[in-house]
C-alpha cells in the first residue's frame, strides 16, 4: 500500500517563446544539435538527448559540443536567450547546417548545481535534506538559412519538500521528467 502522504513529488510545466512552435523536419537537410548543459556533465542524460533526436531526425544530425563554435561563450549563452544574426550565420559557416537544435539545462537546489546519482526515488534523512529543487530546460530550434526562431519552449520543474520524512524523486528522475515532458511537446508540434 502506498500512502500519497508520503510522498512529496515535483511540479512540472511549459512555457512558449516567442513563435508559433510548429515546425517541419525535414529528412534530407542537415541539422546540428548543441546540447548546451551547464548544469550537469551526466553522460547518460546527455545520451539520452542525443539518442530522441538522432530517432526523430535520422541521420542528418551533427551532434556538436559548444566549444566547438567559436560563436558560442557560456557566460553570453547563460544571460542571452535569443541568439543573433552573427552568431546563427557562424554556426552556418561553421556546421554547413541547415538548422540548429540549441538545448540549454539549467538549475539550482540548496545544495548547489550538482546532480547526485541516487535511486530513481530516494528517502532522506534530515542530515541530508534536500529541501528545494528547481530545473529548466531551453529547447530552440533556428532555421540557419533565414536566422530565424521556428521553436522555442522552456520547461521547468520545481521541487519543494515540505518534510523530512517520506519518499520523493531523484535529482536524476526529476531532470529526466522535466526533458521528456519538454522533447514530448517538440514531438507533437512536427507538422
Amino acid at each position: 500500500m502506498f500512502f500519497s502522504s508520503c510522498y512529496t513529488s515535483a511540479s512540472y510545466a511549459l512555457y512558449n517563446g516567442p513563435v508559433d512552435n510548429k515546425v517541419s523536419i525535414y529528412k534530407d537537410r542537415k541539422y546540428v544539435l548543441v546540447n548546451n548543459n551547464v548544469l550537469i556533465n551526466d553522460e547518460e542524460y546527455n545520451n539520452k538527448i542525443t539518442k530522441d533526436f538522432s530517432s526523430l531526425i535520422g541521420d542528418n544530425l551533427l551532434v556538436k559540443p559548444t566549444n566547438f563554435f567559436l560563436e558560442f561563450e557560456n557566460k553570453r549563452l547563460v544571460t542571452k536567450l535569443l541568439l543573433d544574426e552573427n552568431m546563427l550565420k557562424g554556426i552556418r559557416n561553421t556546421s554547413d547546417a541547415d538548422y540548429l537544435i540549441l538545448i540549454r539545462t539549467f538549475g539550482k537546489s540548496n545544495n548547489g548545481t550538482s546532480i547526485k546519482k541516487d535511486a530513481l526515488f530516494s528517502t532522506e534523512d534530515a542530515s541530508n535534506f534536500d529541501g528545494y529543487r528547481e530545473y529548466h530546460i531551453i529547447l530552440q530550434l533556428y532555421d540557419l538559412n533565414t536566422n530565424k526562431l521556428l521553436y522555442a519552449k522552456e520547461s521547468i520543474s520545481l521541487y519543494k519538500r515540505i518534510t523530512y520524512s517520506g519518499m520523493s524523486p531523484s535529482q536524476v528522475s526529476q531532470l529526466n521528467q522535466t526533458y521528456d515532458k519538454l522533447f514530448k511537446d517538440f514531438k507533437k508540434s512536427i507538422r
